[in-house]
């Protein structure tokens, strides 16, 4: 797959929370070189810190709620001006609303990225299936490794085999917050995929099946489109 050149692949990659978004997209940053700009660990980044932006943003991803658009086109305008010409890029996690498709053509346009190569890659995967993936998935506090827990590491670790930090259930990955974030997924996003219909731009992924079978999908139809 020829990723050189001044092409400017953009590929945005959505889904329901657990379909595996994070894990796909760094695969294809080791394998291809692509820049990730993921959205979600930008706003919990923020939320982090003591400023009003940081707490406001919390008091959002806490909630499993939609970060509002202002806030998404701020950080993100900033993160995309830091990208080389000719490097690919994935937005991890974005558009999720049709406001933010607004946001995203903005942001393409005035980066000199072209809607002949932008393609929008859709993990599916149903509820049960997420609920059962983010109930077992925990975080290093400190280096932010994704674990996930009786598989990757011992049930019930406490220590990151990485780090030595601390290990942590995210507080988004609560199973009443993960309802609510695929309500608010099926409610918002799915939109999204409408608006692109038709026009040859959805890639359209099975995530309930193992990693390396979905990336494996993924490369063929990107290899499809692409070349």
């Amino acid at each position: 797959m020829n990723m050189k050149g001044n092409r400017n692949i953009t590929l945005c990659f959505i889904g329901p929370p657990g379909s595996g978004k994070g894990t796909q997209t760094r695969m294809l940053a080791k394998a291809m070189g692509f820049k990730v700009i993921e959205v979600g660990d930008c706003l919990r980044d923020l939320s982090k810190t003591r400023s009003a932006l940081g707490r406001k943003i919390k008091s959002y991803v806490e909630k499993g709620k939609i970060v509002p658009v202002d806030i998404i086109e701020n950080v993100l305008t900033k993160e995309v001006k830091k990208i080389k010409k000719g490097q690919p890029l994935i937005f991890d996690g974005f558009p999720r609303t049709k406001k933010q498709v607004k946001v995203l053509e903005k942001i393409l346009k005035a980066n000199k990225r072209s809607f002949d190569d932008f393609y929008l890659v859709y993990i599916s995967l149903p509820l049960k299936e997420a609920v059962s993936r983010l109930r077992k998935r925990r975080m290093c506090e400190k280096c932010e490794s994704i674990f996930i827990n009786g598989v990757t590491i011992p049930k019930g670790s406490k220590i990151c085999p990485l780090c030595h930090g601390k290990i942590i259930r995210r507080s988004d990955d609560k199973p009443e917050v993960i309802r609510k974030r695929f309500q608010v997924y099926k409610k918002q996003t799915e939109p999204v995929l409408d608006y692109y219909k038709g026009t040859g731009k959805i890639i359209k992924i099975n995530g309930n099946q193992p990693p390396e079978a979905v990336f494996k999908e993924i490369k063929k139809n990107l290899k499809q489109k692409i070349g």
